[in-house]
């Protein structure tokens, strides 16, 4: 008889299948977990910020002073800074200030 080179052989299922299935399943599994663990605030608006660098709040106020210097490093002039926030706004469903 003939053969044409073609197989019948049957597709192995051997540890590396399962191995694969195994890793497949993990990844799905820290996949729905990433997704559970999104915060809300008290707005109900998705919390994208993880820390607070600057504490943003209507009517906060910070005050520095600004100054320049030479190529010397000696303080040439300086001036009082003053930032204050004094309103907030939404846009696409963040608030900004």
């Amino acid at each position: 008889m003939m053969q044409t080179g073609v197989s019948a052989e049957e597709p192995k299922t051997g540890a590396g299948a399962v191995a694969v299935s195994r890793i497949f399943t993990l990844l799905l599994t820290v996949a729905a977990f990433i997704c559970a663990s999104c915060e809300k605030d008290d707005t109900g608006i998705v919390n994208s910020r993880r820390g607070v660098i600057i504490p943003l709040k209507t009517g906060n106020e910070w005050i520095g002073t600004q100054g320049t210097r030479d190529t010397a490093d000696t303080e040439v002039s300086s001036s009082l800074l003053s930032i204050r926030i004094s309103s907030d706004t939404v846009i696409a469903g963040e608030q900004w200030f």
